[in-house]
């Protein structure tokens, strides 16, 4: 299918001219590491391979005209979670990458195959960027529940079709707005700080909103759109928005 997003500009974009910026050419090792504050991958084809290290307090922009085939993590580094960004209208695609079931070797830690996971996610954010063919799940922005650092997801696009390829889980610490989140598994797990203005999509295998992690705690899901909802296996015939399956 043709899917077509109309998004605000992106305000802030990053500077080549900037020192503190660092451009990667398509075809070139992306740097985890160095003397500069902003990855900018350059328009074109880049593979960073699995698990391509996230750092605190730096930021990674995808352009619309760049796209990424890799996943991203900070590798169960708690104190190196907080204010990371990883934004742009391009894509960040996992069709170079197995599903862990597949995957020769077998990985030891599938999650190291989810889209983008950070752990220890305070005042971090992605923003506007396509994940593609997600291989796992998609986003995981992993914390407890500090409101007054929180992480964003603002305008992301989630286009998949593979078994486990799950949307957002927000976990306690995030808010989610304005996403489209196109998924054959779950499509978000209703927990964080907020849920608005999200159209979904769930192909066959899961359920809109999973409401085993709903929090103990006030928690508003508004003005969402559910354009299809399709459960197709076994004794879950059936479109479910909502699931309660863990209890």
């Amino acid at each position: 299918s043709l899917t077509v997003f109309a998004n605000p500009l992106m305000r802030a974009r990053p500077s080549l001219t900037d020192p503190t910026v660092h451009a990667v050419k398509p075809g070139e090792k992306a740097p985890s590491d160095g003397p500069w504050k902003t990855l900018y991958f350059l328009p074109g084809v880049h593979d960073i391979g699995v698990a391509f290290p996230l750092h605190a307090s730096r930021n990674y922009y995808i352009p619309g005209d760049a796209i990424v085939y890799g996943t991203m993590s900070n590798h169960e580094q708690w104190d190196d979670g907080h204010d990371i960004r990883v934004f742009g209208y391009g894509t960040l695609s996992m069709a170079r990458i197995a599903h862990p079931d597949h995957a020769s070797p077998r990985p030891t830690r599938s999650n190291l195959h989810n889209s983008i996971r950070i752990v220890g996610a305070r005042n971090s954010s992605v923003e506007g960027i396509t994940i593609a063919d997600p291989a796992y799940h998609s986003l995981m922005l992993i914390e407890t529940h500090l409101p007054e650092q929180p992480t964003t997801i603002r305008w992301a696009k989630i286009i998949g079709w593979r078994v486990n390829g799950d949307g957002i889980n927000p976990f306690e610490n995030c808010l989610i707005e304005n996403c489209f989140i196109r998924t054959q598994d779950d499509s978000t797990y209703a927990n964080g700080l907020g849920i608005r203005g999200v159209t979904y999509w769930n192909d066959f295998n899961g359920s809109t909103f999973v409401l085993t992690a709903l929090p103990n705690r006030k928690l508003i899901i508004e003005n969402c759109d559910v354009i299809y909802a399709r459960a197709g296996w076994d004794e879950w015939s059936g479109g479910r928005l909502f699931n309660m399956r863990g209890e």
